[in-house]
């Protein structure tokens, strides 16, 4: 949980290590919380233990603990050996320093600016510092229990009202939406949607659908701060609210330099793998690891289908986003089957790749209108697109799955070779 393993694997991986330790035991788990029966069904002399803990994301750690799972159902190791290594685990320190989080914070805005919203290079450098503030503010500001909840408000509003500031300035040659999207993107519930997603292929309708609805009302929030923001700007600042108009999209005048141009298709090349490799290092990724490479390598596929699916239908999120996730739950099911230890970690960055590029297709996380009618709408609009491209997600993990037990001989192997989900 600590780690990032959905639940309905915890509770497998629990049973399984159960039965190979002869310990009869029965496991109830909810969102955080696992009650652990230990005893036989006859009898009322069980032991029971409550365990809670928060969820969270840590890709190399994620892979060493369920490689340790591995080999003690395997008996390769003792159950003490074990137990040692994921003590080992859980008082690790973090993989990065600081100062190399907020570098790799800084080159995933950088990135995804104008691959994922259409940005330029200007705006490209602008949503890296935009990036870079949200994470030093989640690392030294809002770090407390008392924050939960007001970091990702206060940091939308103010990351929408500095875009909205920069897009008042002479010419227009900040990109609002780009700039406001791209900063916020670290905080997108992509890991949410991933995890309720696979919960539900389980049948584990309680925890999955209670992520997926956690990242519905979140990504209304998201919306509703990012007009907020917007609209605090439009209050405070007395040129912006004299304005005739108001910009929809992005403007790029022919005349202007490269570096306030949209940046071409060619820069995707390296512009996709340096924001999944950002990706997978914030969260907890080494860089001097084979699966670091694996990751790219998903996120990548799952990227390119996104974009071939936008150029081929417009304005389709759901369909778009289901077919990078097609892809990339194909491939993880696949490098399942041999390398089960490495197969969700390299699909997290995959997926979580698809919101952005899923919302690409249906106009980004916010939009350049104001006005009495349009301010609710656009919010609610905002909240909209995320629903449409998780549905996209969800039916895509779905059918990866049926592609693969159906035209390969995956599922007549063993069950425990082919971890993906």
């Amino acid at each position: 949980m600590m780690f990032g393993t959905p639940m309905h694997k915890i509770e497998d991986q629990l049973l399984e290590a159960a039965h190979f330790l002869h310990v009869p035991a029965q496991f109830v788990l909810f969102n955080s919380e696992i009650i652990a029966v230990f005893g036989a069904k006859e009898t009322v002399n069980g032991r029971t233990h409550f365990v809670q803990q928060g969820q969270g994301l840590d890709l190399g750690h994620l892979r060493e603990s369920h490689l340790a799972y591995i080999r003690v159902t395997r008996d390769e190791i003792s159950a003490a050996e074990g137990t040692a290594q994921l003590q080992k685990l859980i008082k690790a320190p973090p993989v990065y320093s600081k100062p190399w989080l907020l570098l790799f914070a800084f080159t995933a805005g950088f990135a995804i600016c104008p691959m994922g919203f259409s940005g330029s290079w200007l705006d490209a450098l602008m949503a890296g510092l935009m990036s870079t503030m949200l994470v030093s503010f989640q690392l030294w500001i809002f770090k407390g229990v008392l924050f939960i909840g007001i970091f990702e408000m206060t940091i939308v509003i103010l990351n929408s009202f500095i875009a909205r500031l920069l897009n008042s300035l002479g010419g227009h040659i900040f990109c609002y939406s780009a700039i406001s999207s791209a900063g916020v993107v670290l905080i997108l519930p992509g890991f949410y949607v991933l995890q309720g997603s696979l919960e539900l292929a389980s049948k584990n309708f309680a925890t999955g659908s209670t992520k997926l609805v956690y990242a519905i009302i979140y990504a209304l929030s998201l919306g509703f701060c990012l007009t907020l923001g917007s609209d605090i700007a439009f209050g405070v600042d007395d040129p912006i609210r004299k304005y005739n108009y108001v910009l929809q999209g992005c403007y790029r005048d022919p005349s202007w330099e490269w570096y306030l141009k949209p940046v071409g298709p060619l820069w995707l090349f390296g512009l996709a793998p340096l924001f999944i490799f950002s990706l997978a290092s914030i969260n907890g990724q080494f860089w001097r690891t084979r699966n670091i490479l694996i990751e790219v390598v998903f996120g990548c596929a799952a990227f390119a289908a996104n974009y071939a699916g936008n150029h081929y239908i417009y304005d389709r999120g759901d369909v778009v986003s289901a077919i990078g996730a097609t892809v990339v739950g194909i491939l993880g099911t696949i490098l399942g089957h041999w390398y089960p230890e490495d197969a969700l970690p390299s699909m997290i960055p995959g997926v979580l790749v698809l919101l952005p590029a899923g919302l690409t297709v249906v106009g980004g996380l916010s939009e350049n209108i104001i006005g009495s009618q349009s301010t609710i709408m656009t919010w609610l609009s905002s909240g909209l697109r995320m629903v449409q491209v998780t549905i996209g997600i969800t039916v895509g993990l779905f059918a990866s799955t049926c592609v693969v037990y159906a035209f390969t001989s995956l599922s007549k192997r063993n069950k425990n070779k082919s971890t993906a989900f």
